[in-house]
C-alpha cells in the first residue's frame, strides 16, 4: 500500500542547492515517489548555533515501505551526502525530516511523527502549506495554518528558487 507522506529538507554546507537534487535522488532510488514540492526557501539557522544560512523546502511523496525502512533509507542517504551528526541543530549537508506519514501518530525512541518541531517552525510550515493549505495535525486535529499564525513573520523563510524551477532542476516529474 503507497503511504502519502511528507518530508522536509534542509542544507547550509556545501552547494547546499545540489544537496538538496541529491536527496530528492537518493529517495528516488529508494522508491519514493515525489509527487509534489515546494519552493526552496532562505532560512535563518535554528537553534541558535552560529552557522550560514539554510535551504530548506518540502517534497510531497508516496511511500511503500514502513515508516522506519523510510527513516533507515533517510539515514544512508544524510549519510552517503556527508552528513556529520556532532552538535544539535548544528550545520549539515543535509537533513531530512520525516514530517508526516499518512494519518500515523508514532512516538517512538528513534521516531516521533509528526514531526515534533513543525508546529514551531516556520522554515517547514511554509512550504508544507505551499503544497497543501488546507493540511491538518494528525495529532491536534488543527491546520497546519494555524499554528504557521502563531509564528512571528519575521521568521518566516524567502523564496530562494521557485516550485517549478526547483522540480525542474532536479528533474523531478511533479504536477
Amino acid at each position: 500500500m503507497e503511504n502519502e507522506i511528507y518530508l522536509g529538507f534542509g542544507s547550509n554546507l556545501g552547494d547546499r542547492l545540489e544537496n538538496l537534487k541529491m536527496a530528492f535522488d537518493g529517495l528516488k532510488e529508494c522508491g519514493a515517489v515525489c509527487k509534489k514540492v515546494s519552493a526552496v526557501f532562505l532560512s535563518s539557522p535554528y537553534g541558535g548555533v552560529e552557522q550560514p544560512d539554510f535551504l530548506n523546502c518540502v517534497g510531497k511523496f508516496f511511500f511503500c515501505g514502513s515508516p522506519y525502512s523510510l527513516l533507515d533509507a533517510i539515514f544512508r542517504i544524510e549519510e552517503s551526502l556527508g552528513r556529520v551528526r556532532s552538535v544539535r541543530w548544528g550545520p549539515r549537508t543535509i537533513d531530512i525530516d520525516i514530517l508526516l506519514y499518512g494519518e500515523e501518530i508514532i512516538e517512538s525512541n528513534t521516531l516521533t511523527i509528526p514531526h515534533s518541531d513543525i508546529i514551531n517552525r516556520a522554515f517547514v510550515l511554509v512550504p508544507l502549506l505551499e503544497i497543501d493549505s488546507g493540511i491538518v495535525d494528525p495529532r491536534s486535529g488543527r491546520p497546519y495554518s494555524e499554528f504557521l499564525d502563531r509564528l512571528d513573520r519575521s521568521e518566516w523563510p524567502e523564496i530562494y528558487m521557485k516550485a517549478d524551477d526547483f522540480a525542474r532542476a532536479a528533474g523531478l516529474e511533479v504536477k
